[in-house]
């Protein structure tokens, strides 16, 4: 056989063998793990450490009963009387062992949250021209934490509001609040510590009041180099004169004439004794209702202003109707 021959019958025998059998082709390959992309590492790795730094979840804290919550409240009060005695006894039970360094910084913490309240209601109420709104709202701060925490702590907000409204707004407002409100707040809170009474307590507001009024003529004319005095008396000269024209004109006669220097004075007077008793009453008034409501968390009760009881059971009638 030559070799062509048998090469070819080579090939055949290949052939045959080839297509009988199974094929002849690679074992296909294991599925190779897909490597992850950068992105996917960063945000594995940002995962596990934000994991690590994570706290451990605290054992929920079992509830306060009453009697807990009722020996708290005696505390507070005995405290409060013994003008805040450190070695007053500590409640019974779970509250006896917590720091009791904790609740003397209670009244200091609730002092710097009610004087940032006052700097907000005096800049919405003197630069935004918002006083009609919020006028019976200055004094509550304060009032609300000498209720609560005495007159040392009372006397300490007014003191950081000046102070908080001198650093924002300047010397002039600052006067004004201490003058405007500052003297309420001081007659208000002593009347409501040491129990004046409500008739008491709005004569000693209806005076503080008047008397802070008319320093508040005498601070504007210093710093404004502004007979604010002058000003009035000019008011009051023509509201006067109107009355008067009104009043000519009713009765068919002149009967008032030109008002002179002493009618202007006694009108000027009649007029800040009426607009101080006037803020003076509603202030007090919207001070009782809101103490009233709040009486639970406080160590003086509001005086009893005659309407306020009835204004609150009309409120709840009202709510549950």
């Amino acid at each position: 056989m030559s070799l062509p021959d048998a090469a070819r019958s080579a090939t055949v025998a290949w052939l045959y063998l080839t297509s009988c059998g199974p094929p002849l082709s690679r074992p296909p390959r294991a599925p190779q793990p897909r490597r992850p992309s950068f992105a996917n590492r960063l945000l594995t790795f940002v995962r596990s450490r934000s994991r690590l730094s994570r706290p451990p979840r605290a054992a929920p804290k079992p509830e306060i009963t009453d009697e807990e919550w009722r020996q708290l409240i005696l505390e507070f009060e005995q405290r409060a009387d013994d003008k805040y005695d450190p070695e007053a006894i500590p409640p019974a039970g779970r509250l006896g062992r917590l720091d009791p360094a904790q609740f003397e910084s209670l009244s200091y913490v609730f002092c710097g949250a009610m004087t940032a309240i006052t700097t907000v209601f005096w800049y919405l109420g003197r630069i935004l021209r918002m006083d009609s709104v919020l006028l019976l709202f200055y004094p509550l701060p304060a009032m609300y934490v000498a209720s609560r925490f005495g007159l040392r702590f009372a006397d300490l907000t007014l003191l950081c509001s000046v102070f908080l409204i001198f650093t924002v707004m300047g010397p002039l407002y600052a006067g004004l609040y201490f003058l405007n409100t500052g003297l309420l707040i001081l007659t208000y809170s002593r009347a409501l510590w040491y129990r004046w009474g409500w008739k008491l307590t709005l004569l000693g507001g209806g005076l503080a009041k008047g008397v802070g009024l008319a320093l508040q003529l005498a601070w504007i004319s210093v710093i404004l180099r502004y007979n604010a005095w002058k000003a009035a008396a000019i008011q009051v000269t023509a509201m006067l004169t109107f009355m008067g024209n009104i009043a000519n004109k009713v009765l068919g006669r002149v009967v008032f004439g030109e008002p002179g220097m002493s009618a202007v004075q006694a009108g000027l007077s009649v007029v800040v004794v009426l607009h101080s008793f006037y803020h003076v009453f509603f202030t007090l008034l919207f001070m009782s209702i809101l103490l009233t409501r709040l009486r639970a968390h406080l160590v003086r009760e509001p005086p009893d202003v005659p309407g306020v009881e009835w204004l609150l059971k009309r409120a709840t009638r009202s709510k549950t109707s």
